[in-house]
């Protein structure tokens, strides 16, 4: 077998003739396209041709994307446009979002692609019909004189479970993208029941080694393998959703098991926690259901041991000032004391949870009193979130109402906005102790 980078083509825009540039490509390198020959084209260079480029500027991120640019740490435009070529998030981390594209592709960012571009700030996205694509450059191609030859476009993936990254196929026209082997013998007469090599993707990742990353080849000349013939295209190599053991429903048993065992955290290591995991709690919370979607609370977050010490001290001080005040047994105040003194001194963040005094009117509501239940409701519903999200992303978490006894000290300790009461608190770290729920 043998390959051959086509490096004598330019640079492509919508005003370009790609199958036409292919060819002339082939010719100057001195070959001509002869029958059985494979041509893997990047998906790149493709959607440059098909105009498939957007630009940041030009992209307005609704909520969504605004909240999911709090945990990926990417632009709120750059979300949005991933969410624009996806049909779904699978993953969702620091840096990443795997998403599924609605050509079914698994991929990260939505494959999503700034570099090698015309101009910064530009980002290039897969056509939608990329098997439809591979078989008009194949008809344009013979129509200009070749013989019958295969086409298969490929872009680079991650892998589950494997480091680095592989070019695979995302569309092809002329060739099967499956070698069926199933049924058939091995060397020594066993039948073989599950052999099925991807060859449309092992020629993308041997045409890769070939291309380069940025060598700006955008075509490899494969000559010499012996392919099945067809025209399924790239949908064998999809995997249906009711065996997809990576996507969002095969994570559910784990999720369930995962709530059924979180409890309450209330001593914690020495360790900050890192603002993007803060992050993924707070968008958690912004996305709790609320009473008309009003979403009436405020969310204040308190990480620096230089803060969190003096507001402890008041907090403290100011509850047992109020419990003896209110007739509590000096024992019942110390008791008080001991269980949240470890919380006190080693939580390495809070989270203090508010509500609006006096949420916006709305006239399914019947009275004030109501409106106020409604909004209690809506803050605990983020609150407990909130809980789940540090529970999920391996923190501990213990919910206090310590700030509703004493409102009018937290307001002032951390400038509360006036049309604010405070409800309730999470403290959080890393869990020093181990512990099961009750």
């Amino acid at each position: 077998m043998e390959l051959y980078p086509i490096d004598h083509i330019p640079e492509i825009d919508t005003n370009s003739n790609l199958p036409a540039l292919i060819y002339q490509g082939v010719t100057k390198m001195g070959k001509a396209l002869a029958a059985g020959d494979i041509l893997v084209i990047t998906s790149k260079v493709v959607a440059k041709w098909k105009g498939c480029v957007r630009r940041l500027e030009d992209i307005q991120p609704g909520p969504a994307a605004q909240r999911i640019s709090q945990i990926l740490g990417r632009p709120p435009a750059y979300c949005q446009m991933v969410l624009d070529v996806s049909s779904e998030i699978v993953r969702l981390a620091p840096g990443v979002m795997i998403t599924r594209t609605h050509h079914g592709f698994v991929m990260a960012n939505g494959g999503i692609d700034g570099s090698n571009t015309a101009h910064s700030g530009e980002y290039i996205y897969l056509p939608e019909n990329l098997d439809e694509l591979a078989q008009e450059i194949r008809d344009s191609l013979m129509a200009a004189g070749a013989p019958e030859i295969a086409i298969v476009l490929s872009d680079t993936f991650g892998r589950p479970w494997r480091n680095g990254q592989v070019d695979l196929a995302v569309g092809c026209a002329g060739l099967e993208p499956l070698l069926d082997l199933r049924n058939t013998q091995d060397d020594i007469g066993q039948t073989l029941f599950s052999t099925l090599p991807a060859i449309a993707d092992e020629l993308s990742a041997a045409a890769d080694l070939v291309a380069g990353k940025t060598n700006r080849v955008p075509a490899v000349l494969i000559r010499g393998y012996h392919y099945p013939k067809g025209d399924s295209g790239t949908e064998p190599l999809i995997m249906p959703r009711e065996r997809d053991l990576f996507g969002p429903a095969s994570i559910g048993p784990q999720a369930l098991a995962m709530l059924l065992q979180r409890h309450s955290v209330r001593v914690f290591q020495k360790r900050p926690v890192p603002k993007q995991l803060l992050g993924q709690i707070l968008a958690a919370g912004q996305v709790a259901p609320s009473s008309h979607n009003r979403k009436p609370w405020h969310f204040h977050v308190i990480d620096q041991e230089s803060a969190l010490k003096p507001f402890w001290a008041a907090l403290t001080q100011r509850r047992t000032y109020d419990m003896r005040q209110a007739g509590f047994r000096e024992a019942l105040v110390h008791e008080w004391l001991d269980r949240n003194k470890r919380t006190l001194e080693t939580a390495a963040a809070l989270i203090i949870l508010s509500g609006k005094k006096h949420p916006e009117e709305n006239p399914l509501d019947e009275n004030e009193e109501i409106d106020r239940i409604l909004t209690i409701q809506s803050v605990a519903l983020a609150g407990g979130q909130m809980l789940l999200a540090a529970s999920f992303l391996g923190l501990g978490a213990c919910w206090y109402a310590a700030p509703l006894f004493c409102a009018d000290l937290v307001e002032n300790l951390i400038a509360l906005p006036e049309e604010y009461v405070p409800h309730g608190m999470l403290a959080l770290g890393y869990a020093a102790e181990d512990g099961s729920a009750p």
